[in-house]
């Protein structure tokens, strides 16, 4: 019986996680509704696009992760669990953040290549580019909810995770009622916003749930580049693509600028 009433209440708490942004992104569209003709397919198409990326890349590495957190959670003592989950979860942050970057600075060309064809013009490929592209800042935060949520949930705690991914949807309703008034790409932005700090609420409320100090300075340096290269690659694509470009000249142009963006920061580091 209380394996089962367990089992309910971590199915329902993992349930709620891994639809966190499905519900954010249904407030989004709702909330934009009146903006104009085209935002809530905008929308529609972008979240097509963010949903199989994001939970391809994070549920790949959870699904590495979370079998040896149960172990870790019985083997070692309470500290060093703590510390071993937030290194994993450091290091994905690190692999995400530039992978975030690329992404949102051509979220335009990528859409393009995906979608543009027949009644989807040029302006709705860069109405969903735009959405999708503040979308995809929202990466490592949706990464940090999912990671640590496993992580809590392999120690046999549920309350937090719980409390944490409700407070990032209501959060987010929050941020709609505030900027729903601006811009389709400013609605993406907000819930961007509200995930990743629910991410960084969820790694420091994991933390001291340990008394373990988190470890910023590796994070943080890792941050100030990826943005360093989001804002360069963002001001590349307006340059190096046109609206006169075919798909496969997408392709090229920012796959070749994209590896060596990457090949920089794997350089700076090292």
């Amino acid at each position: 019986k209380n394996d089962t009433r367990t089992f309910l209440k971590t199915a329902g708490a993992s349930l709620l996680t891994t639809s966190a942004f499905l519900l954010c992104y249904l407030c989004d569209s709702a909330r934009s509704a009146h903006m104009g003709e085209g935002v809530v397919s905008a929308f529609s198409y972008a979240d097509k696009l963010f949903t199989p990326l994001v939970t391809t890349i994070i549920y790949s590495i959870s699904a590495v992760m979370f079998p040896r957190w149960s172990e870790k959670s019985r083997t070692l003592e309470p500290g060093q669990y703590c510390r071993f989950v937030l290194r994993a979860v450091s290091n994905t942050v690190m692999f995400m953040l530039p992978v975030s970057a690329l992404v949102s600075a051509f979220g335009v060309p990528v859409v393009r290549v995906l979608f543009e064809g027949g009644s989807f013009g040029l302006e709705a490929a860069f109405l969903t580019g735009k959405v999708f592209s503040c979308y995809a800042l929202g990466m490592v935060g949706f990464a940090m909810l999912d990671l640590v949520s496993k992580a809590f949930y392999a120690g046999g705690q549920i309350k937090t995770p719980l409390l944490v991914n409700l407070g990032a949807v209501a959060a987010n309703l929050l941020v709609n009622l505030l900027v729903s008034d601006l811009s389709a790409p400013a609605v993406a932005a907000g819930t961007a916003l509200m995930l990743t700090v629910s991410g960084g609420v969820m790694a420091y409320a994991f933390a001291r749930e340990y008394s373990v100090k988190l470890t910023l300075s590796p994070i943080i340096k890792s941050a100030v580049f990826s943005w360093i290269m989001f804002f360069v690659m963002h001001w590349l694509s307006g340059v190096i693509t046109s609206a006169h470009d075919g798909k496969l000249m997408l392709v090229v142009k920012c796959a070749a600028a994209g590896v060596a963006a990457l090949a920089v920061y794997a350089l700076i580091m090292k």
